[in-house]
């Protein structure tokens, strides 16, 4: 990611995250500046511009990828943390610089506040792959760093601001 205006601090553009689920598969979150970063049933099969978040499934063996996607705007994108919600969904979380970045309309933030906003994506997988992604932040720098679920299927993610982002009890 060299000067981009995702790093912050020390080691964010090496951050990721590897996890398992119950059969084995292998869940990558990561980013990637390669135009031709291999996709498996992507959700958008092309690099977005700059480096992209990439979220990658591959099979027990390692030698298949189950699912493949890049998952960013224009400039620069990035994902730090994965993990599993109820029925099967996946949480992706991370940073963009992309105005254009894919979030949903109907979400929490569908636009970019600025600068750099933090992302939270929820990936399904049945019957076809699609994701929902908002963003998170204000007009300053903010990222999203780890996500993390509870048994009841509330999703929580912690990260960084210099803005003013909104508290509630």
């Amino acid at each position: 990611l060299g000067d981009s205006p995702l790093i912050k601090n020390y080691g964010d553009s090496f951050r990721g995250e590897v996890i398992t689920d119950s059969l084995g598969r292998i869940y990558v979150a990561s980013n990637t500046s390669s135009n031709d970063f291999p996709t498996a049933s992507p959700v958008q099969a092309q690099s977005g511009g700059g480096a992209d978040a990439v979220l990658a499934i591959f099979n027990p063996d390692l030698d298949s990828l189950v699912f493949s996607t890049f998952h960013g705007g224009s400039t620069d994108d990035a994902a730090y943390s994965v993990q599993f919600g109820k029925a099967g969904d996946v949480y992706l979380c991370g940073g963009t610089s992309s105005a254009d970045f894919p979030a949903t309309a109907g979400t929490l933030r569908p636009n970019f506040g600025g600068v750099v906003d933090g992302f939270l994506s929820r990936f399904r997988f049945s019957p076809a792959a699609s994701v929902r992604s908002t963003f998170l932040g204000t007009n300053r720098y903010d990222q999203a760093f780890f996500v993390q679920t509870d048994l009841k299927g509330n999703v929580y993610t912690f990260g960084q601001t210099i803005g003013t982002y909104p508290v509630s009890t």
